[in-house]
């Protein structure tokens, strides 16, 4: 709503500042057409300005991004849990903004049962369905143990809107996965996000930075899942 509000706010304002222009420059008794030349010019240089104002702010502010960008909705960090009895069943991932490309980063790290990496992959940009809130993904996976080989895998997440902090928010959500030539590592898998307030519990920053920091979230949220009598 608010997206809509600023986009069409801005060519209102252009144009009134145009006619305002207009008439000024006519009551000096400008030519007509030399006054509407005037209000052109100045309403095209307000409308690039605003385009080079909102696309800054966008690269560098997610306040901003959520705003102007509907994929920013699911920008973040996410927690996975895969099928019961998977040799991988947990994990993280995480969506960011690289603003060099204006496109999203997908990365992410699996984790067997006692915490030990499993599994890494990273993709430089992914696909968006926002009608249908989902994102494809093709990206390059390495699976430890594997002499360090690099697999080529692809899959979605579908992310559904839940309450968290007493608003609705694209908080939970279902996804697939399969690496290409090993189809015994395919299957689903549930996310959860995680709040940048958590993360900052647990790193004393509020955004995952390395793969170490990864671990210790990934850790941290696992015994907070686990039932009292498992801990």
């Amino acid at each position: 709503m608010l997206a809509k509000f600023a986009k069409g706010i801005v060519p209102a304002v252009t144009a009134i500042v145009a006619l305002r222009l207009m008439s000024y420059l006519e009551s000096l008794h400008v030519p007509r057409h030399e006054a509407v030349a005037a209000g052109a010019f100045v309403a095209a240089c307000i409308g690039v300005i605003v385009e080079t104002v909102i696309s800054e702010a966008k690269k560098h502010s997610l306040f901003f991004r959520k705003i102007f960008d509907k994929r920013a909705r699911f920008e973040g960090d996410w927690f996975i849990v895969t099928a019961q009895g998977s040799r991988m069943p947990y994990g993280a991932i995480s969506i960011d903004y690289n603003p060099e490309s204006d496109n999203y980063t997908y990365i992410g790290a699996a984790y067997d049962c006692t915490g030990t990496l499993a599994s890494e992959w990273s993709a430089d940009a992914v696909q968006f369905d926002i009608p249908a809130n989902k994102i494809r993904f093709f990206c390059q996976t390495c699976i430890k143990g594997d002499a360090g080989a690099q697999h080529e895998a692809y899959g979605w997440l579908s992310f559904k809107k839940t309450h968290l902090r007493r608003r609705l928010r694209y908080a939970r959500g279902d996804g697939f996965y399969a690496v290409l030539g090993r189809p015994e590592l395919k299957g689903e898998f549930k996310v959860d996000r995680l709040s940048r307030q958590y993360v900052k519990t647990v790193l004393g920053r509020n955004h995952i930075g390395t793969s170490e920091d990864m671990a210790r979230v990934i850790s941290a949220y696992h015994q907070k899942l686990l039932p009292e009598s498992q801990k």
